[in-house]
């Protein structure tokens, strides 16, 4: 039985019944009806002492009972430090700016104006807390791309590292990762921030003679399906097949059109319709770089999905 009564001095108030409070055995803890918690708080702030009285025989031969009572004294000045307290919080956690993915147009560099207001929520909670280590800018897509990627996520993060100083955050608090570096979590170290820009998972390559798919070429397929629902494009895929110059041209024809045709297969198995995806191929004629060694062969084996 839940009740309020006035301290010893008061002579004028008299005892409250708030309600009964069911327990069964083995029960760490007391859940109180929410009306019965809002009568107690209110109680507590009018100097009652809220007491709990427990009735049975708790392991004793006859029925007795035991009593508990909370004091109320000094309880207004520490709910009114705590109402300061609170006061001064802000509106979201830590979870709630972590690891937030930035999605880019294609060669675009500048912060993408639609994030800006998660951006500022993350640069209020650097600031705020002084526990944390900073920044942390990264690439969503990881190691994939090339060279030419991997400088487009590094212009990306020099705008991104002074979009974040220019709101009074330390450069010393904000570190970029390269696109081929593993991040590791380490317990509210940093925040991360992660940008995705298409250009990274808009080719695929093959093996020589080969239009299966890979185990990372699906990944970066994946990538750019998230992409497109994140940003909710419906835009028509040009998906482009190409091949090296071993060979003759008809075959290669052929190949870059498997080529193309198992990527189109590929985004149909994920929902993507046949009215957003245009295939060609080229064969051999449009190299990205000249067939002069292995390395460069392998580079034109490629499919290109432009938007």
């Amino acid at each position: 039985m839940l009740t309020t009564r006035p301290p010893l001095w008061n002579h004028i108030n008299r005892k409250q019944y708030l309600g009964v409070i069911a327990m069964a055995p083995g029960t760490p803890a007391a859940v109180l009806d929410p009306v019965v918690s809002e009568s107690l708080f209110n109680e507590l702030s009018l100097g009652m002492n809220p007491t709990l009285t427990w009735v049975g025989k708790h392991g004793l031969p006859v029925q007795t009972s035991v009593t508990a009572a909370v004091s109320s004294a000094r309880f207004v000045p520490a709910l009114e430090a705590f109402i300061r307290c609170t006061g001064d919080l802000l509106p979201y956690n830590f979870q709630s700016v972590d690891d937030l993915v930035l999605y880019y147009d294609p060669d675009a560099t500048e912060v993408p104006r639609g994030n800006t207001q998660p951006l500022e929520r993350v640069a209020t909670f650097c600031k705020a807390d002084p526990h944390l280590k900073g920044i942390r800018i990264s690439s969503y897509t990881g190691d994939l791309g090339n060279e030419s990627d991997l400088q487009q996520f590094l212009m990306r993060s020099k705008a991104m590292e002074l979009y974040l100083t220019e709101r009074d955050i330390d450069p010393e608090r904000v570190m970029i990762v390269q696109a081929d570096s593993n991040l590791v979590d380490d317990d509210r170290g940093w925040i991360d921030i992660r940008l995705f820009g298409p250009e990274a998972v808009s080719h695929v390559n093959f093996r020589t003679a080969k239009w299966n798919l890979a185990k990372e070429s699906t990944r970066s397929l994946d990538f750019l399906l998230e992409y497109l629902k994140a940003t909710d494009r419906e835009l028509v895929l040009k998906v482009g097949g190409h091949t090296d110059d071993v060979g003759r041209l008809r075959y290669n024809r052929g190949l870059s059109k498997q080529r193309a045709k198992s990527v189109e297969t590929y985004l149909a198995s994920r929902g993507v319709s046949g009215k957003q995806v245009a295939i060609k191929y080229f064969g051999e004629a449009k190299p990205v770089v000249p067939n002069k060694s292995a390395e460069n062969r392998a580079i034109n084996r490629r499919v290109e999905i432009d938007f």
